[in-house]
C-alpha cells in the first residue's frame, strides 16, 4: 500500500487546494482563530492577481474544480478513506519495529560498572 501513497495524497490535495483557495484560504470547521485580515488580502490577490499563480497550483486548481464539478466528493472521499487505511497500515508496522526494539533494549545489562 505504501507504493499506492502519492495517488491517495494527489486524491485529497487537489479537492483541498481548489476548495482552500475558492474559499479565500480559509478551511471550514476549524477550532483554531481564522486571520480575517489575512483572509481579505488573500482574496483580493486572488482576484486581481491569479494570472501569477505558479503553472502546478493553476493545474491543481483546475483538477481539483473538475473533480468536484464531475465526481461531486466521491474521490476525494474514496481518498480520504485510504488515507486512513494507509496510515492504520503504517502503525501497525511501525508498531511490531518499536516493539522489537523495545525487547531488544530490556536485553542489555542494566547495571554498568565503571573502573576508575
Amino acid at each position: 500500500m505504501h507504493l499506492d501513497g502519492t495517488a491517495i495524497w494527489s486524491g485529497i490535495a487537489t479537492e483541498a487546494v481548489a476548495a482552500t483557495i475558492a474559499g479565500e484560504s480559509a478551511g471550514y470547521f476549524g477550532d483554531g482563530r481564522y486571520d480575517i485580515q489575512f483572509m481579505d488580502a488573500f482574496a483580493r490577490a486572488r482576484r486581481a492577481q491569479a494570472d501569477d499563480f505558479p503553472p502546478t497550483l493553476k493545474l491543481s486548481l483546475i483538477l481539483g474544480e473538475y473533480m468536484a464539478d464531475n465526481y461531486g466528493k466521491h474521490y476525494y472521499a474514496k481518498a480520504q478513506n485510504l488515507s486512513n487505511d494507509l496510515a492504520a497500515a503504517y502503525d501497525d508496522m511501525l508498531a511490531d519495529v518499536a516493539f522489537s526494539r523495545s525487547r531488544r533494549r530490556r536485553r542489555r545489562p542494566t547495571s554498568v560498572s565503571i573502573r576508575k
